[in-house]
């Protein structure tokens, strides 16, 4: 960067036309020297005239050594004007301010500086040039700078700012100055883009001669006409509150935007005469806690409401179109009216907001991209057979939505419900269409029905769905895209149900899942008939997890040993191979469990008996198995905030020290719920039976109706044979064929 300098003493411009570049340490001195406190004011004086001499000396060292360049001046040659105590930097090619410097009291930007005319102040990145000038109290922008851009003024102790004749243009946010009291706007001045001005003290002065705005008494700022509002500023005493005068039919963009002075606004009384809300008009207006829309509004812009913080509910007229993001980010919002005439959500309308219905829902007919990220949607949604789309992301986040069912042929844009808490089983018919990928990505939806006619399913449509067990996919599905994405080692234990040849079944052996052909006859075990824990022994032979210890026998009551357990979670992952052995001295190195063991073990799932003993062969206790249990879900990235006292119980005092966690969330997640006689029971020895039904709460959520667990008096006895699995590790040696265990 090259530089001239001028202003010295009042004298002649001195102009250094060839100076090198690391003169601009001379202005780093020079804004040291400049930024002394007004208590050595004298001080300053004396050193500043001999720094002046020095630098001069300096530079006409530099400038006698280039004599002999070029003639011609580099575009990015910039002049350095002394004024005010400081300097302004002036980019000779298109007049721009680029730095100002120590200034201080009163400063009057001249029109010109050595011939240049001063077109603008550019704030690069959003800085403005006039955060080095603290000390800057009173400020004249010539005429010359037509427009004043975004961030132009930024100074902490401006008080006054004026304006002079020759701007046109103020954009949003161009004065940040919160102790700013007087405001001068010249007759030139055509346009102001939204609010300008962060401080809630302002005077303003409106000239009667500006033919395009005016002033009222509530700091609104409106066209010559006026009808339209053009921002809102002034003193803070008039901000609480706002009556907008009849005949206003606009207010436009940003007019009310995020600033000092807005978020003081309580409330605000429109019109009847109020057309149209513009973009972003009251975005960030933190105060505003009621508004009360007239039925004469046709248009709310975008972003017209966003990131209100403080109004709770909202009643939008019949015919008001809405625009995209319009309530994005209020918070607090949890009630919205609509007219019967609003049939479409917009892009993002509520995204954001506390919501926890979805407003006209049975006269919709599309719900565009992100309508409702993260809002807190109700357990349940049944959309109508009138909706026909819902756009990208417009569920997305909603972790309270746990079941959906679609009313009639709908098209379901990507990522529409990815990560919301949707779970059970999720049915899906011909009348569906995908577009895009991860519709149902990171759900906790345990099992997928496909009805027949579907023909295709998308990319990473399940993916991150961690408690997955179970898919029925049709034969008229022909393309599977890899539905289930990139299939983390706890998902590799997910049964694929469909006809032998089909597309689903040579999905399954690519990704290695269990396959169970179509039709093939469920166990129909004779000992469970009347057991209360029926369902979930179903549900749990169903899922792969475990069998019978015969083809006609499940022995409910038999107790579950340790290692038992270890192999059903173990299944869940597909069988992953562990990166290292268990090390634990009771567990051989050719048994059915041995890799279950160390999974176990390396996962921080169960821990032994003791730090080098497993516990083979021992009944694992309702503690341990929460305990267990409470670890994996830890291990598949579950919430675990969920938990409750269980002081409750009779036997409370009872749970082991390394068990109250996990028994509290348990009991918060309907997973375990105690016997006849108000116990946890956690020392009591579980059974198949019983942990069946722990699995299967785990799993699909706890039943509407939890039945009454009968715990039986006299468990049968326990059957060590039952604990081989039916397709072993290659590793293992072959069991005997009476082992069923699955």
């Amino acid at each position: 960067m090259l530089y001239s300098f001028s202003g010295i003493e009042g004298g002649k411009p001195i102009i250094l036309e060839k100076i090198d570049e690391n003169l601009e340490e001379l202005q780093d001195i020079w804004y040291c020297i400049t930024n002394c406190t007004h208590f050595f004011y004298g001080i300053r004086r004396i050193i500043v005239k001999k720094a002046l001499s020095l630098i001069l000396i300096v530079c006409m060292i530099f400038s006698s050594l280039s004599l002999n360049a070029a003639a011609e001046e580099p575009e990015d040659v910039s002049i350095v004007h002394f004024i005010s105590d400081g300097i302004i930097i002036l980019r000779k090619a298109d007049g721009m301010i680029v730095a100002a410097r120590g200034l201080t009291g009163e400063v009057i930007v001249p029109q010109t500086i050595e011939g240049i005319t001063v077109r603008g102040i550019e704030a690069a990145a959003g800085v403005s040039p006039f955060e080095e000038s603290p000390y800057m109290t009173m400020l004249t922008l010539p005429g010359s700078i037509e427009t004043l851009v975004s961030n132009a003024i930024t100074s902490q102790n401006l008080f006054s700012l004026t304006l002079s004749n020759g701007t046109k243009t103020i954009e949003q946010g161009a004065i940040n100055a919160d102790e700013l009291t007087s405001l001068t706007f010249p007759d030139s001045l055509s346009s102001i883009k939204g609010n300008f001005l962060t401080s809630d003290k302002a005077k303003i002065y409106i000239s009667g001669n500006n033919p395009y705005f005016s002033m009222d008494g509530q700091g609104l700022i409106y066209n010559k006409q006026m009808n339209e509002i053009v921002a809102f500023a002034g003193e803070r005493a008039l901000h609480a509150n706002l009556t907008l005068p009849s005949g206003v039919k606009i207010i436009r963009g940003g007019a009310f935007a995020s600033t000092k002075a807005s978020n003081t606004l309580k409330t605000i009384t429109f019109n009847g005469d109020l057309e149209e809300i513009g973009d972003g008009a009251f975005m960030g207006s933190s105060g505003l806690r009621e508004i009360d829309l007239p039925a004469s509004l046709k248009k709310i812009g975008t972003y017209a409401f966003a990131n209100c913080q403080s109004f709770e509910s909202i009643m939008i007229p019949d015919a008001t179109e809405l625009s995209g993001y319009a309530f994005a980010e209020c918070r607090k919002l949890t009630s919205v009216s609509l007219g019967e005439a609003v049939t479409v959500i917009p892009e993002g309308t509520f995204s954001g907001t506390g919501l926890m219905n979805i407003p006209n829902l049975s006269v919709l007919t599309e719900i565009g991209a992100n309508a409702f990220v993260r809002c807190p949607l109700g357990v349940n949604i049944d959309f109508p057979a009138s909706l026909a789309r819902i756009g990208s992301g417009a569920f997305a986040g909603c972790k309270m939505l746990e079941s959906v069912s679609f009313g009639g042929e709908i098209e379901i844009g990507e990522a529409a419900f990815e990560e919301t808490g949707i779970k059970g089983t999720l049915t899906l018919d011909y009348k569906i269409r995908f577009t895009g990928t991860r519709q149902f990505a990171g759900c906790p939806i345990s099992s997928l029905v496909v009805r027949s006619g579907v023909f295709s399913l998308p990319t990473a449509m399940l993916e991150g769905c961690m408690k997955l067990y179970e898919v029925t996919i049709p034969p008229s599905v022909t393309s599977m895209n890899n539905f289930l994405g990139n299939l983390p080692m706890v998902n590799r234990g997910i049964t694929m149900r469909a006809e032998q040849g089909s597309a689903a079944h040579i999905y399954a052996n690519e990704q290695k899942l269990r396959f169970i052909a179509t039709g093939a006859v469920e166990m129909n075990f004779i000992d469970i008939g009347t057991h209360w824990a029926k369902e979930d022994i179903l549900w749990a032979n169903r899922a792969g997890l475990f069998g019978g210890v015969s083809s006609v026998l499940f022995s409910p009551n038999t107790s579950m040993l340790r290692e038992m357990f270890a192999a059903v979670l173990y299944r869940t992952t597909g069988d992953a191979i562990p990166t290292e052995l268990s090390g634990f001295a009771d567990v051989a190195d050719n048994v059915y469990f041995t890799r279950a063991a160390s999974w176990a073990k390396s996962a921080g799932i169960i821990q032994g008996i003791e730090p080098t003993l497993f516990g083979t062969g021992m009944p694992i206790r309702r503690q341990d198995i929460v305990t267990m249990l409470y670890r994996y879900a830890e291990y598949i990235g579950e919430d675990m905030s969920n938990s409750a006292p269980i002081d409750g119980f009779a036997d409370a005092s009872d749970v082991s020290g390394y068990a109250i966690a996990p028994m509290m969330w348990a009991v918060a997640s309907g997973i375990i719920a105690g016997d006849e006689l108000g116990n946890l029971n956690p020392f009591g020895l579980a059974t198949r039976a019983e942990v069946a039904a722990i699995l299967h709460r785990f799993f699909e959520g706890p039943p509407e109706t939890d039945p009454e667990q009968e715990i039986p008096e006299e468990p049968g006895e326990e059957n060590p044979e039952d604990t081989i699995p039916e397709e072993p590790p290659e590793d293992v040696s072959e069991p005997p064929e009476e082992d069923t265990i699955k």
